[in-house]
C-alpha cells in the first residue's frame, strides 16, 4: 500500500527481537512492513486484513524471510526530493 516511489532503509543484521519496526515476508500474506511486538520470547508483526481487522503474525525465521529492522522510511515526495 506504499506509494510506488517510496524508499525504505533497513538493517538486515538486526534481528526481530531487537527491532521496533521491521520488514518481513510471509508466504501466505506477502511482504509486511510494520511494528514488531514481543511476548514470551516470540516476535510478532501486525497485519491488517481487508476487513480492517488486525492479526498478529508470529515471525518464525524457519518459515518467514526477515529482511531487517526499519531504519528510515521516506514516502514518495521525500524519496524523490532527497535521493533523485
Amino acid at each position: 500500500m506504499w506509494p510506488n516511489q517510496s524508499l525504505v532503509l533497513i538493517n538486515p543484521e538486526i534481528r526481530p527481537e531487537k527491532s521496533c519496526y521491521g520488514l518481513v515476508y510471509f508466504k501466505e500474506y506477502g511482504l509486511i512492513l510494520n511494528k514488531i511486538y514481543q511476548e514470551q520470547g516470540n516476535c510478532f508483526i501486525k497485519y491488517q486484513t481487508t476487513t480492517d481487522d488486525f492479526l498478529l503474525l508470529k515471525i518464525d525465521l524457519n518459515e518467514t524471510w526477515w529482511f531487517g529492522q526499519l531504519i528510515e522510511l521516506r514516502l514518495e515526495g521525500q524519496a524523490l526530493a532527497d535521493y533523485f
